[in-house]
């Protein structure tokens, strides 16, 4: 076993106050424990790197990652100092490592260290295999001789690559590799359409923006379908307090907190101010205990933009961001406000502070949750208001930042490869195609719609469309037109 670490050794402290006072404090916690810690269905069984927290070594992931297909590698990136990142990389092992089609080529700066690692991924039905690579060097170089089908960048921070931010780019088209990305920066993101006709020339596709943001346009192309016209489109993503922040996220948002931004509001271009502007939104995916009303904050993503381009007829378009505890998210508010006051130039100095305090003070609910909502008028001109819900347990709300990019691949593999063309990715994937992937985790969705018919009985439209997976049994004792009689035996849990 490990030595206690300097927590359990300050925890003594403790035993200098009265024990009346002490055990006062421990029934308060105790009491308090589901809020506090949350609870889970199950025990859970410890992942490798809970396990180094037992063990005296601890061995660090890899920095790159290719997978092949057809007899090709698809590569994806990342920088091996970022914690997030590799937490990232971690969370797609059980996405694509599971293909027996593909071959994962792990590539580092070390190649001992990468070696390492595939010799670890012994239950991985992928083929796994090591290989050299060192981003700042020559990409070409490095590149042809592997010559990966797909090449998937995850480094980031991409608001901070400066000059020659979009090399990679340029040496994939070089080498024919289709390439994808998790960029979350608008700027990056709209930049990407450069490489448009270079892309389409020789038969690649180039997709920006390839992480939490398709799912939401796919909700808002779902959403819209039958409106005769969209006024509003608002979203936002609620993370779960123990996904783990890496030190790239951060930086990222502290650089654009209470900087101007560019967005659509009351059907004008206008400048926005992440984190100094809020709302407040209940999501309850249908047939769900509704979540707990959640603080949400303007943020800087790729959806602001492109959003706009696809509904050009919307006044309003809004994404947000609600980080819990809400004491933190608070925290950031304010020191946004002094941003934007231009008290201070930039958050950016405190983006370690920043870090250390999210991945530190966490307690609440292990749920990851998002939601879109729509609203306009149906074709009879009647205004309506429809939105999407999702809710995630425990560890899978991680994983859907990644889910865009096995959708994608599992296309590919299947014969259906994204169009050549540089872009981002607003297109290329429908819900239909994140459905089929959350059916296998504990995601759970649905669609809210406003106003509800008055002949709507009242059990329907408190659920939503989760009312029409009922039994007809159970449909007919609450749809108010019929009478049921008789008993039914059993047991059910309020």
């Amino acid at each position: 076993m490990a030595e206690p670490g300097w927590r359990w050794r300050a925890a003594k402290s403790s035993l200098l106050l009265p024990r009346p006072l002490r055990d006062w404090l421990y029934n308060r916690i105790a009491k308090n424990r589901y809020a506090l810690f949350c609870r889970k269905a199950s025990c859970e069984i410890p992942s490798a790197e809970l396990k180094g927290g037992w063990l005296a070594s601890r061995r660090a992931p890899p920095g790159f990652r290719f997978a092949r297909y057809r007899g090709a590698p698809a590569f994806w990136g990342s920088r091996d100092e970022d914690p997030h990142r590799r937490r990232l990389r971690q969370l797609w092992r059980p996405l694509l490592e599971n293909e027996p089609r593909l071959t994962l080529i792990v590539a580092e700066r070390s190649l001992a260290r990468a070696d390492g690692y595939c010799k670890n991924r012994d239950r991985a039905v992928a083929r796994v295999v090591p290989a050299l690579f060192d981003r700042d060097g020559d990409i070409v170089e490095q590149l042809s001789p592997l010559r990966p089908d797909i090449l998937i960048d995850a480094s980031g921070p991409f608001q901070a690559y400066g000059e020659g931010r979009y090399r990679l780019i340029e040496a994939c088209i070089d080498q024919g590799v289709n390439y994808l990305d998790l960029a979350d920066g608008s700027d990056f993101v709209a930049g990407v359409s450069a490489f448009n006709e270079a892309a389409r020339t020789v038969g690649l596709f180039v997709l920006s923006g390839v992480s939490s943001f398709p799912v939401l346009t796919a909700a808002v192309r779902r959403l819209s379908l039958g409106m005769a016209r969209v006024d509003s489109i608002r979203g936002g993503i609620a993370p779960s307090p123990f996904a783990g922040v890496g030190e790239n996220v951060i930086r990222v948002i502290s650089g654009y907190a209470g900087q101007p931004v560019k967005l659509v509001r009351n059907g004008r271009s206008a400048l926005g101010h992440p984190f100094t502007e809020q709302t407040r939104y209940t999501i309850a995916p249908p047939g769900r205990l509704p979540l707990r009303n959640t603080l949400f904050s303007l943020v800087d993503v790729p959806d602001l933009r492109a959003l706009s381009e696809l509904w050009p007829e919307a006044k309003t378009i809004w994404m947000g961001a609600g980080p819990v505890p809400e004491v933190l998210h608070r925290a950031l508010i304010g020191l946004a406000w002094l941003v934007r006051a231009r008290t201070v130039r930039s958050l950016s100095p405190l983006a370690s502070l920043m870090q250390l305090a999210t991945n530190r003070l966490r307690w609440g609910e292990h749920r990851g949750r998002m939601f879109v909502e729509v609203a306009g008028s149906d074709q009879t001109g009647v205004a309506a208001t429809r939105s999407w819900h999702l809710l995630a347990e425990s560890n899978d709300g991680p994983l859907i930042p990644s889910m865009a990019v096995e959708a994608l691949v599992r296309k590919a593999l299947d014969g259906h490869e994204a169009p050549p063309g540089a872009r981002a990715a607003v297109h290329d994937l429908e819900l239909e195609d994140y459905e089929a992937l959350f059916a296998s985790k504990t995601i759970n969705t649905g669609f809210r719609n406003e106003p509800v018919d008055l002949d709507t009985p009242f059990y329907a439209a408190l659920l939503g469309d989760a009312w029409l997976s009922l039994p007809d049994e159970i449909r007919a004792m609450h749809d108010g037109t019929t009478t049921a009689e008789g008993r039914a035996p059993g047991r059910a849990r309020t």
